[in-house]
């Protein structure tokens, strides 16, 4: 049969927070231009809403709360039986760790699936020597560029692959 699949499945970006200066640096490729790219975004001032909501995220008891964004509503679960006020992706700011995230339109979703208590720490070596400075807005309208899909046909045991030019939107996260 004929299956479809956009070539930038998946996520490729590194995420790297200094909690001293606020920022927040991404790297991700823009394959379309096939080079790395870095840029710097804030942390601070994520103003979420807590309500007594709660429920169980892998095994732990959890309470939600809201956010808009960046143009985007998103709905967090964090446990404050874990008192690290960190989560996935940008989000942070909570009396807690953040174990869920989802956007409202089902689009995004963040979710723990295990933790594992290190008996030493080991420092995470990130070489974005070679990454190329941006800002978020010109690395969105790269990521725009690398729209093409795929479409690879599997018939008698031959793979015919080939490329369907802009046929996948990109989506951002961020609408702002």
């Amino acid at each position: 049969g004929t299956t479809t699949s956009n070539t930038t499945e998946g996520e490729s970006y590194q995420i790297i927070k200094d909690k001293q200066s606020g920022k927040v640096s991404v790297l991700d490729y823009a394959k379309a231009i096939g080079d790395r790219f870095k840029y710097e975004d804030e942390m601070a001032g994520l103003k979420w809403e807590v309500t007594d909501v709660t429920d169980t995220v892998a095994s732990y008891n959890c309470q939600k709360a809201t956010i808009n964004f960046r143009g985007r509503d998103y709905v967090a679960w964090f446990t404050t039986e874990i008192p690290l006020s960190d989560g996935p992706w940008k989000f942070s700011g909570l009396p807690g760790l953040i174990l869920k995230v989802e956007d409202t339109k089902g689009l995004f979703s963040f979710r723990l699936i295990g933790m594992k208590q290190l008996s030493s720490t080991t420092p995470i070596l990130v070489d974005d020597s070679k990454s190329i400075k941006c800002s978020r807005a010109d690395f969105e309208k790269m990521k725009k560029k690398q729209r093409q899909g795929s479409q690879i046909n599997f018939n008698g045991g031959n793979v015919i692959i080939a490329q369907i030019p802009k046929e996948i939107e990109y989506i951002p996260m961020h609408l702002e």
